[in-house]
């Protein structure tokens, strides 16, 4: 048996956002956002899975969008590459969603809380160990936070799960795993196909049951990432080799302009010495014979400084 990988644009709408399969969607967000608890009952797909939507590439490359029964609204994006501006994206995407839900002339008070979920196939804060963080506006001293705080940011790296199917234990641990693992297995693992959901999202992710032009899309997406990916890690390669090409260059410079001040400092000091053997009364026959230069040398020493 083969499962698509969850972690491509058109595997990842599938998966979570095809009509009829909204207890997949739940038990996800419930899991990554609410520690497992039933936060979220009910949730309406707002631009649901099909296949005209995905008729080209980019086209695929759209968020999963939800509303829960209470107004509040989820977005969630799986990012595989780490583009530049991606920071930006996230928050002006959030803001967006938060500023379109008004029509001209209706109230502030309308606006319902938005949340968006990145799903990371890449570090993103290296300096952070969390495999999951959340993002809000809080008072930078104080840390209280803002009284209509409707805007949150919420990130899963998947890099930073290190865990196996078989040492997951949490309800969250179990879904990154399937979006990790699941298209490297060829049969649902028993401990992921304890959770109801969890086996419906291998149903849903089974190969074999995709309509062929599902299946084409999906081939030619996997291919795209796939040169995309070396694309992205040329690029960082050839970042790398520049910025270590440019320290070397660096580093010599810093040399050769260590070396010049060094030979300043001995042409100073050859001066220094050969004035002072002149005013001792020596004449400059006997004066390069102790400092074992020509006559034209001593002359270049002291006409170069004096100038």
């Amino acid at each position: 048996m083969r499962f698509i990988d969850p972690r491509t644009d058109f595997a990842f709408k599938k998966i979570f956002g095809s009509t009829g399969h909204e207890g997949v969607l739940r038990s996800f967000l419930n899991a990554i956002l609410y520690d497992g608890r039933n936060e979220i009952q009910e949730l309406k797909l707002q631009d649901p899975y099909n296949i005209p939507r995905l008729k080209g590439l980019k086209d695929s490359y759209l968020d999963v969008r939800v509303r829960q029964q209470n107004g509040e609204w989820i977005l969630i994006e799986m990012q595989v590459i780490n583009v530049p501006g991606l920071e930006k994206r996230i928050l002006f995407n959030a803001a967006k969603q938060y500023s379109n839900q008004l029509l001209q002339g209706e109230e502030y008070e309308k606006l319902a809380p938005v949340v968006l979920l990145t799903i990371t196939d890449f570090v993103m804060f290296k300096d952070w160990p969390k495999i999951i963080s959340r993002y809000r506006l809080v008072e930078q001293d104080l840390m209280v936070e803002y009284p209509a705080n409707d805007v949150q940011l919420a990130f899963v790296e998947l890099p930073k799960f290190t865990k196996t199917h078989d040492q997951a234990t949490e309800l969250w641990e179990k879904w990154l795993c399937f979006i990790k693992e699941a298209n490297s297995l060829e049969m649902v693992p028993a401990s992921l196909a304890q959770v109801p959901q969890i086996q419906e999202a291998f149903t849903i992710a089974n190969y074999a049951k995709l309509e062929p032009e599902e299946a084409d899309i999906l081939d030619k997406q996997t291919m795209w990432w796939g040169d995309q990916r070396k694309i992205h890690k040329l690029y960082a390669q050839q970042q790398q080799d520049y910025e270590q090409i440019k320290v070397q260059r660096d580093q010599a410079q810093t040399e050769r302009d260590r070396a010049q001040a060094n030979e300043q400092q001995a042409r100073q000091a050859l001066r220094c010495t050969a004035i002072a053997l002149r005013q001792s009364g020596l004449d400059d026959k006997r004066i390069c014979q102790m400092m074992n230069m020509s006559q034209q040398q001593l002359d270049e020493v002291l006409t170069e400084t004096a100038d």
